[in-house]
């Protein structure tokens, strides 16, 4: 018939990053002369990536039109806290703190067969961010976004397929104000420091060339 559909899971992964922490405000810096001079530590960091759940359903209207809606829930929750461990020991250099919320993203496509060999696609999609107030961070400055895509796809033969793709994202502005105040030595995350208008949008271009066997 014209109906199909599918699902897909992909599970949560810890990466562990290891590198060099420069301490400038720590007794240890201190030199002979009581100045601040860097000291140079190696470092590591657990990087928790989220889960994400995806479902979704297709329709060919005809032949050579047809199109597909889904959703899609990102287990940001994961992205808690960011701990930096000096490696020689573990004990802790800094924490970032993210309290990152479970987003949804919803996702709508079309495709239309020009040719037999030639495709043409336009997509649409509005993603939530994860990220709350209470730990707002400049780092990411993330919102709910919208994002609007058109690609094509050639067979040329023999299994070969080209394709290419433009999308702009376009963030929403977020006014962050908060009367929190920022206390020297404590995490920025969700302060008043950080108040302000933020603003962002994106430009991503692709191509692939892809081989079937």
């Amino acid at each position: 018939g014209p109906w199909s559909a599918g699902a897909s899971f992909h599970s949560g992964a810890t990466l562990n990053i290891e590198g060099t922490v420069t301490l400038i405000d720590n007794f240890l810096a201190l030199g002979r002369f009581g100045r601040l001079a860097p000291v140079v530590v190696p470092a590591e960091v657990d990087l928790h990536l989220p889960w994400r759940f995806q479902i979704g359903v297709r329709y060919e209207a005809t032949e050579t039109l047809a199109a597909e809606l889904d959703w899609s829930r990102t287990g940001w929750s994961r992205f808690d806290t960011l701990k930096i461990r000096r490696a020689a020991d573990g004990s802790v250099l800094g924490t970032n703190t993210n309290l990152f919320d479970d987003s949804n993203a919803y996702r709508i496509g079309l495709s239309y067969d020009v040719l037999p060999q030639t495709q043409l696609r336009l997509g649409y999609t509005y993603d939530e961010t994860g990220q709350g107030d209470e730990r707002f961070s400049p780092r990411i400055a993330d919102n709910d976004r919208h994002l609007f895509s058109v690609g094509a796809a050639q067979d040329l033969g023999q299994g070969w397929t080209v394709e290419a793709g433009y999308m702009y994202v376009m963030f929403n502005d977020r006014d962050f104000s908060t009367a929190r105040p920022y206390r020297l030595g404590e995490e920025i995350n969700g302060t008043d420091a950080v108040n302000g208008e933020y603003q962002a949008h994106a430009h991503l271009v692709g191509l692939e060339l892809r081989k079937t066997f």
